[in-house]
């Protein structure tokens, strides 16, 4: 009896959504907040100015509350008024919240963890409208203070931590093309443990820009540059971490559809990051240089009109290196499989990934993961 009740959720559950959500876009092998090449209501967060191509929706991405996990609660809406678009949406992790992450547990000397909070209950506000050529503006906004309480009237408790981020995203669009530029304006987190002593992590004005290009129904092109700089510190040493990034990806995606209810393609590109950590006081200098070539292959079919199925295989094939400071390493194991599934009803989408363990078995206490719903006005 248990194994039909749990075969009749599963059917249930495996539903398709339009195109929607963190679940679709995970489970077709992208990045949680946009995809250069495929279509998706979430595609709003690396271009606002694809806001124009979207019909009225509200989202709300199931997760934890505590900003860093995987996945994060969020949700928000996106309406029309007049000749343009304005959405809202709450909670969503930035670019600069990652970075403090990272911050947290490589950039300070062993020994002397940073303990860094996050900015929360982030902000992010767009605008969106324009006729042959369309454009799009978001601003996002996030902010943390956590204090210890006073150990006395005449004295303060310690640790003290702060966090601040903020970002703005624009983004052009037209027939055959779009460009998108991401600006991080300005971040930073700091973690002060006595009157004098601190860490400290500084974000510099840093820079994201995209672009993607039609060749025809089928094919399309595209590229994606990233520009970071910033700064750590740890006042007690004295000591300074300053740590630069950049990365170029140039990529290509052939979609087929060999029958109406299925949609195929497979994409590659050519991509290079070279990150630096230049050290004082007791720091030690840095240096990751990647250089790789990743294709994800990746089907999405619609079983019936309530029901979609999808799945993606990742690697980066034959040309993958990793140079860093001590070692030099060439393909690492990097195969990935991810599926997803869906269910829609009237006007409310469904999605979510299948979890699975490392044995490759459907977890059947917990189905499905990165759950989203999403409601179309």
């Amino acid at each position: 009896m248990k194994k039909i009740i749990l075969g009749t959720l599963f059917l249930v559950l495996m539903a398709p959504s339009a195109f929607a959500s963190k679940a679709r876009l995970i489970s077709l092998g992208q990045d949680k907040n946009g995809s250069p090449y495929l279509e998706d209501t979430r595609s709003v967060f690396l271009n606002p100015a694809l806001l124009n191509k979207q019909a009225d929706f509200a989202d709300f991405e199931l997760g934890s509350s505590t900003v860093g996990t995987n996945p994060n609660a969020e949700g928000g809406f996106f309406h029309s008024m007049g000749g343009y678009k304005l959405g809202v949406e709450l909670g969503r992790e930035t670019d600069i919240a990652a970075l403090i992450t990272t911050a947290n547990s490589y950039m300070f000397p062993a020994g002397l963890p940073a303990s860094f909070t996050l900015p929360h209950n982030t902000v992010e506000v767009q605008v969106a409208s324009g006729d042959s050529y369309k454009w799009g503006l978001s601003l996002i906004y996030g902010t943390n203070e956590e204090r210890a309480e006073n150990a006395n009237p005449a004295g303060a408790a310690y640790p003290n931590r702060l966090a601040k981020s903020y970002e703005i995203h624009g983004g052009l669009s037209h027939d055959h093309w779009d460009v998108h530029a991401a600006v991080d304006v300005f971040g930073s987190a700091e973690t002060q443990t006595a009157d004098s002593a601190y860490n400290k992590f500084t974000l510099n004005p840093s820079f994201k820009l995209g672009a993607t290009y039609e060749l025809d129904a089928e094919e399309k092109v595209y590229v994606e540059s990233t520009f970071m700089n910033y700064v750590a510190r740890n006042n007690t040493q004295p000591s300074d971490r300053t740590g630069s990034d950049m990365g170029v990806s140039l990529g290509y995606v052939h979609f087929l559809n060999p029958e109406p209810s299925t949609r195929f393609f497979y994409a590659t590109a050519l991509s290079f990051d070279d990150y630096k950590l230049t050290g004082s006081g007791n720091n030690n200098d840095d240096k990751v240089y990647l250089f790789n070539l990743p294709i994800v292959i990746g089907l999405e079919n619609a079983a019936t009109d309530w029901l979609k199925l999808r799945a993606s295989v990742t690697q980066r094939v034959l040309l993958d290196q990793r140079i860093t400071t001590v070692t030099n390493n060439h393909n690492p194991n990097s195969t990935t499989v991810a599926a997803g599934v869906g269910l829609k009803w009237k006007k409310i989408d469904l999605d979510g990934t299948l979890a699975g363990g490392g044995n490759g078995l459907i977890d059947g206490n917990n189905l499905l993961a990165n759950a989203s719903l999403t409601y179309y006005f």
